[in-house]
């Protein structure tokens, strides 16, 4: 599933026409979404939730641990 992903960013197609060979083989240059997005089924609310999802991905998987318990503390706490 990474490789997919990963193959689906770096030739920008669709994820769900690699995997599956449906839909449009060309990723809509105004796609909200990466090929990540779709391929977990994220939606994305609003626009600061955009840019955490963005950052995310950006981040070593050392710093998400770190964020991921950052976020749950800070949910458990109101």
């Amino acid at each position: 599933m990474e490789h997919l992903i990963a193959l689906a960013r770096i030739t920008n197609v669709n994820f769900e026409w690699l995997a599956t060979g449906r839909g449009d083989s060309k990723m809509a240059p105004d796609a909200l979404l990466d090929a990540t997005a779709t391929a977990h089924a994220i939606l994305v609310e609003d626009e600061s939730e955009m840019r955490l999802v963005r950052s995310w991905r950006m981040l070593a998987p050392r710093g998400k641990l770190v964020v991921l318990d950052m976020m749950e503390l800070l949910a458990t706490q109101g």
